[in-house]
């Protein structure tokens, strides 16, 4: 398929047109018609829906129904159809569908910024997530001239308030570097497997082993993972199946406690973290007293305080 070529200048006044239309800048001001907003980031593509998702975890900044409007930018995409799908997996891998699983669902169960998520069973009959990209062209090609244009709009931004701990252009960088990342799906099935390797049976979280040998560039192919977001624990009453014999405060703090030491130990210990862990990305499943086992100790020194995990 031939490369297309997307004019800066083109694609300026396609995200200003949006913006114009949505009425963007005095909707997000306002924080009002949060539905609007997000209708708006959708139609302009990956980079915008990134930053869209990574504003739904920040409640210092946008109000609870932004909140609530953006998550659905998580796990709720507008969905590619089957044929589209299909190829893409048979011209990524080399391999027929038949060929690769015993079994496709041929409707995604999520739909993401940079591909949609299907189930199927491998011909040994495990059951796996098949993650597809949404037509590469369009997104490498996009997601370059979105990020060189807020590259340019960054530099021209030549106030920052005093005491400001954002640095714009770090940012832009950083999103730049994990968009361009996530296209390349061989990636993040190597990340994948390594933070299976470093994670899975620790204390009581399950990590995903990745299928490095089923995927590609393009088609990531992972153990599936059963389970509710846990943004159902947040909700009152949750709106998931909880453990037996616990209250629903113990509960809650025990996950966040156990969130909060794992990412410790990734972050220090390990030296490999997740980088996304939105509310999207972990699930939470009850399971039998006992089930979970302890796995190691991290020590680290931090002057004279000595912070120790038993995780």
């Amino acid at each position: 398929m031939a490369k297309q070529e997307v004019s800066a200048t083109k694609r300026l006044r396609q995200i200003v047109n949006v913006i114009s239309k949505n009425h963007f800048l005095a909707n997000f001001y306002h924080q009002t018609n949060p539905e609007v907003i997000v209708a708006a980031l959708e139609e302009l593509g990956p980079t915008f829906i990134k930053l869209g998702q990574l504003l739904s975890t920040r409640p210092d900044l946008v109000s609870p129904s932004y909140i609530s409007a953006l998550e659905t930018l998580q796990d709720q995409v507008q969905e590619d159809d089957f044929d589209t799908v299909k190829t893409t997996i048979e011209e990524s891998t080399g391999q027929t569908l038949a060929e690769l699983f015993a079994d496709f669902e041929k409707r995604p169960f999520a739909s993401a910024s940079i591909g949609q998520c299907h189930r199927a069973h491998l011909p040994d009959g495990t059951e796996v997530v098949v993650k597809v990209q949404h037509p590469a062209v369009r997104q490498l090609v996009e997601v370059e001239v979105d990020l060189d244009l807020f590259t340019r709009a960054v530099r021209l931004l030549k106030y920052v308030p005093e005491g400001s701990v954002v640095d714009l252009p770090q940012v832009v960088e950083q999103l730049g570097q994990s968009l361009r990342s996530e296209i390349v799906f061989t990636i993040e099935a190597q990340a994948t497997q390594r933070f299976y390797e470093l994670n899975n049976g620790r204390g009581i979280f399950l990590a995903p082993k990745a299928f490095v040998d089923q995927s590609s560039s393009r088609v990531l192919v992972t153990q599936y993972m059963p389970g509710d977001s846990i943004k159902g624990l947040l909700a009152d009453p949750p709106t998931l199946a909880l453990p037996t014999g616990l209250s629903l405060a113990d509960i809650r703090k025990g996950v966040a406690r156990s969130l909060v030491e794992n990412f410790i130990q990734e972050v220090f210990y390990d030296r490999f973290f997740h980088a996304d862990p939105h509310p999207g990305n972990l699930f939470f499943l009850p399971v039998p007293a006992g089930s979970t086992q302890t796995t190691t100790q991290f020590q680290k020194q931090f002057g004279d305080l000595t912070l120790t995990i038993n995780n």
